[in-house]
């Protein structure tokens, strides 16, 4: 299993009692990716995050490069796909990418899980990021303080429906945890844990209706997958943003960063 090498770490200002671990975007740079989450604020009086957290540190991977099936070159990917607009075309190429991210992040979250308990470490992204680690999570069966996800999709989303229908109606035993490992061919990381565990930790999900990078409908496929693996999900979408956090020009108007407190303080 290949390890994220290269990670920076934002110390909290105060005594480290929470962890948030986010994920960068496909082709983001990562460095201009960190500075512009930490320095979002809320709607007036404006404050950043780490002001709004300060008992939290925060964690900001950085995906290796990965050859690109489709446009023939490297570049900076969780894993390679063949069309962010259709995220289920060529799923096959999408596998070792994932396979080699999701254990690299399982094995970050049980690192991280030796200095917090894993009911206060929080996981997240924004578009690929989102997705690789929303799997990530499922996989791992953990339950987590919770999940925020921005402007993204649900990999392997006809398969994940499949495991889940198949569970409803009684056609199979097998923890979705489970499944979506033998899926992936991911050996599990805490024998002692849970498999059904991951379930039950919160998810916060938010999309621009004029997000022109991942649309919106795949936002609410992404939402409506986790609602029917019996998932609770606080899900909210804004006319405007783009491919970002919902920042309106009116700092006065209720943004996607307050909307991202209220998930995060009820739920530490």
């Amino acid at each position: 299993m290949a390890a994220i090498t290269d990670i920076h770490v934002v110390a909290p200002k105060e005594t480290h009692r929470y962890t948030m671990i986010f994920f960068h975007g496909r082709d983001d740079d990562p460095a201009q990716f960190r500075e512009s989450v930490l320095e979002s604020e809320t709607s007036a009086p404006k404050r950043e995050l780490p002001d709004l957290f300060p008992s939290m540190k925060w964690v900001f991977p950085a995906s290796r490069t990965r050859e690109s099936v489709r446009f023939k070159e490297t570049m900076v990917q969780w894993f390679d796909m063949w069309s962010v607009e259709n995220p289920s075309e060529r799923e096959e190429i999408q596998k070792e990418g994932l396979r080699e991210s999701v254990s690299a992040i399982l094995a970050l979250i049980h690192q991280e899980a030796k200095m917090v308990p894993l009911e206060r470490i929080f996981l997240g992204g924004i578009s690929q990021g989102c997705a690789t680690a929303i799997l990530a999570l499922l996989c791992g069966g953990m339950k987590l303080g919770g999940f925020v996800g921005l402007c993204s999709w649900m990999p392997l989303r006809a398969k994940i429906m499949d495991i889940a229908s198949k569970q409803q109606h009684g056609r199979s035993s097998l923890p979705t945890s489970k499944r979506l490992r033998e899926l992936l061919d991911i050996e599990r990381q805490d024998p002692e844990g849970n498999d059904n565990n991951a379930l039950d930790t919160p998810i916060f999900l938010s999309h621009s209706v004029n997000d022109e990078v991942v649309m919106v409908q795949n936002g609410r496929l992404l939402r409506d997958c986790l609602e029917t693996l019996g998932m609770k999900v606080t899900w909210r979408e804004y006319e405007d943003g783009g491919h970002w956090i919902y920042e309106p020009e009116d700092e006065n108007i209720r943004n996607g960063i307050d909307d991202i407190k209220e998930f995060v303080d009820m739920h530490s």
